[in-house]
C-alpha cells in the first residue's frame, strides 16, 4: 500500500486535497531514491491496464481521464 500512496503526483494530490499531513502520517515517504526513481518510472511507462507506454503518452492518458481541470493532471504540477 505504500507504494500506492506514492506513486507519482500522489503526494501533490493529497497537499491540494488537504490531506498531504494524513498520507504522510498513514503512509511515510519512502526513504530510498532507487526505489523511487523505479516507481515513478514504472508508473509513466505502464498504462492502467498494464500495457507498455511512453511518458507523453502515460500523461496524455492522465489528462483524457480526468481532465485538464483536474488536481491530477500531471501538466498542472
Amino acid at each position: 500500500m505504500r507504494l500506492v500512496a506514492n506513486h507519482s503526483f500522489a503526494q501533490l494530490e493529497a497537499e491540494e486535497r488537504g490531506l498531504r499531513e494524513c498520507l504522510d502520517v498513514e503512509f511515510p515517504l519512502l526513504d530510498e531514491p532507487l526505489l523511487v526513481d523505479a516507481l515513478v518510472y514504472c508508473d509513466m511507462t505502464t498504462t492502467p491496464d498494464g500495457e507498455r507506454t511512453t511518458a507523453e503518452e502515460r500523461v496524455a492518458e492522465i489528462v483524457g481521464r480526468y481532465g485538464d481541470d483536474s488536481l491530477v493532471n500531471p501538466l498542472e504540477a
